[in-house]
């Protein structure tokens, strides 16, 4: 005799699967009736799912496709010899002075976190990175290396290990930094420093369409590792030194290959700093810098812009070129607000008009207002800009990005300087500018 309950119950789970099975094909069905591709969304030409290759534009010729082979320049060695010649001068500001700068040795531990500012990168959210740094510096004590800041400033090399605590995905780090870090009040047991760096990373697991697929946070080996840090420190003695130090870690290749979509994430680390020879600090008068930062007088700069990018197409790079104006009025002996024009050519959106229909051919061209601040340190300026977009006619991003920029006056008025452009938490290209001041 049929146990009709039990009967039941079965063709009730039959159901169910068979309701669930339904559900999955539609959603993969969905795919191919409305598909979201590059005509109607924001996502890039090369994202579009199950639509029919187009056609280049480009006349064949005998060269292969993509970038040529020219364009495949170092763009990291250039970044990184441009920002050591900007400090090479600070480094030997005392040779000229009988005072011995001593040599510092520090060791800190670091735990942090990592901001989601992606929706693609929500899954790798959960994981906290740890870290181990060793650092090698000089405090810079003699006369000329005060008029750069009014301050005593240290310059040095910090070496990180980084456990992302997501092996499969993320891996692990190397990090060497170069930096600048200016104290305030130096001579005093407690003090402050605000440390601004800029160096290379090392990733071990980059995305790989097959074997990393999740890591959209970075696609190369190496990539460009920023650093800004506020210290809270306090002299134990003569030679060893405690720190509490808040942390911000940017890791980003600029652009350069896709996708790029960076790792943020802050940390608090502990740590010490062991002085080979024993500090002291001089009374000194604050020095000013003729025509820039110490007066009310305000300055206008005129500037060329060069730097590179990438495409999602190719691992070719691609020149960028621009030229921008900027004023800026100081407020403070260490503060100034500045606005602005840019004008740019985009050689990587340039490429993508000729590969894709759907990109207009004067999207590589993009006219921008930004207004933002300057940290007045000497003859460096650190600053930070908000940029609106007035001239982009195929525009696939946010209309508002920021700038972080670091410049060197050489004299009172010519300057040279790196600067970062960012969608959000998104690196879109690094570049290098040249100018003068008036």
């Amino acid at each position: 005799k049929l146990d009709k309950d039990k009967i039941i119950l079965e063709l009730l789970r039959k159901i169910e699967e068979l309701i669930k099975e339904v559900q999955y094909l539609k959603e993969r069905l969905s795919k191919y009736e409305a598909p979201k591709n590059s005509n109607k969304s924001s996502i890039y030409p090369s994202k579009d799912e199950n639509c029919p290759k187009r056609k280049s534009l480009r006349e064949r010729t005998e060269r292969k496709p993509g970038g040529q082979k020219w364009r495949k320049v170092n763009t990291l060695k250039i970044f990184f010899l441009l920002y050591f010649l900007l400090f090479i001068k600070v480094l030997y500001a005392g040779t000229g002075d009988t005072i011995k700068d001593p040599f510092i040795i520090g060791l800190r531990a670091h735990y942090g976190f990592i901001i989601a500012h992606s929706k693609y990168i929500k899954d790798i959210t959960h994981s906290n990175p740890i870290g181990i740094e060793v650092d090698f510096n000089r405090h810079l004590l003699s006369k000329k290396a005060w008029e750069y800041c009014n301050c005593y400033p240290r310059m040095g090399v910090s070496l990180y290990y980084w456990n992302y605590q997501n092996p499969s995905t993320l891996g692990n780090g190397l990090t060497l930094l170069g930096y600048v870090e200016p104290f305030i009040k130096a001579q005093n047991r407690i003090n402050f420093s605000i440390r601004a760096g800029l160096g290379i990373a090392y990733l071990d697991n980059p995305y790989d369409e097959i074997k990393n697929p999740k890591n959209l946070c970075y696609s190369t080996s190496f990539s460009f590792a920023l650093l800004v840090n506020i210290s809270c420190n306090y002299k134990i003695n003569k030679k060893l030194n405690f720190n509490i130090i808040a942390n911000y870690n940017h890791i980003s290749n600029g652009g350069i290959k896709q996708p790029n979509k960076g790792l943020n994430f802050p940390s608090f680390s502990l740590g010490l700093d062991y002085n080979l020879n024993p500090v002291e600090f001089k009374d000194r008068n604050k020095t000013y810098l003729k025509n820039f930062q110490f007066n009310k007088k305000r300055r206008v700069d005129l500037g060329l812009i060069f730097g590179y990018k990438g495409i999602y197409e190719d691992n070719n790079i691609y020149f960028i070129k621009g030229i921008y104006i900027n004023v800026s009025q100081p407020i403070s002996r260490l503060s100034a607000l500045s606005a602005g024009l840019e004008w740019i050519s985009d050689g990587a959106e340039k490429e993508m008009s000729k590969l894709f229909w759907s990109v207009k051919k004067d999207s590589h061209l993009y006219g921008s207002f930004l207004c933002g601040y300057e940290f007045l340190m000497g003859r460096f300026i650190l600053s930070g800009q908000f940029g609106v977009y007035i001239y982009n006619i195929c525009r696939r991003t946010d209309i508002v990005y920021q700038r972080y920029g670091l410049r060197y006056n050489i004299s009172d008025s010519f300057f040279a300087g790196i600067n970062l452009k960012a969608h959000r938490h998104a690196a879109d290209f690094f570049d290098m500018r040249i100018g003068l001041s008036f």
